[in-house]
């Protein structure tokens, strides 16, 4: 199982407390709500080798349904009507901002962006700089892009105003109240 070390732990709750973006939660802050919401969302396919660390909740509401999930194996990232995305570390080339938009670009393959809603200036410093990190600490040279088509899937409707994808137990979209 990969699992940090106290020195990793400190190194990773120091680099989240340069940046501190709103709705950001590192180990054992993030909400059990929220951490179940994320997985099911956007972790769908996690081993239970993979210790979570930190969860930046896109979502308006803060539901984790929506945003970014690092593990020990890699970020496990969703948008607001995407399908979720997984991608190792060493597979990350950059990422940038533009706007309400965090990209993330990997090595080879094309980009993934994720609609940010909260800070997404510090939100991208901090994930670029703990994709660093972790590629140094965690590198394998192993590939592994994968993107799973979530909105595909026969339990996940869209909603017919906004176009996000919801749970199968929703009647109203989340985002902006219409129908499903």
């Amino acid at each position: 199982m990969n699992r940090l070390t106290d020195a990793q732990r400190t190194e990773i709750r120091n680099i989240f407390n340069r940046h501190q973006p709103m709705q950001t939660r590192v180990f054992e802050d993030i909400q059990p709500r929220k951490l179940k919401n994320a997985k099911e969302s956007m972790g769908r396919g996690m081993g239970d080798d993979e210790e979570i660390f930190l969860l930046y909740d896109d979502t308006v509401f803060g539901s984790g349904k929506n945003g970014v999930l690092l593990t020990t194996k890699g970020m496990y990232a969703r948008g607001i009507g995407e399908g979720s995305m997984f991608i190792v570390y060493d597979d990350i080339a950059s990422m940038s901002r533009n706007f309400s938009t965090i990209t993330v670009r990997p090595k080879s393959g094309q980009e993934f962006k994720i609609d940010a809603n909260h800070d997404t200036t510090k939100a991208t410093a901090m994930l670029d700089e703990l994709t660093r990190y972790m590629q140094t600490e965690f590198g394998s040279g192993q590939s592994s892009l994968q993107t799973p088509d979530v909105t595909a899937s026969p339990r996940n409707r869209e909603c017919q105003g906004c176009g996000a994808v919801a749970q199968p137990n929703q009647n109203f979209c989340e985002y902006c109240g219409s129908p499903v």
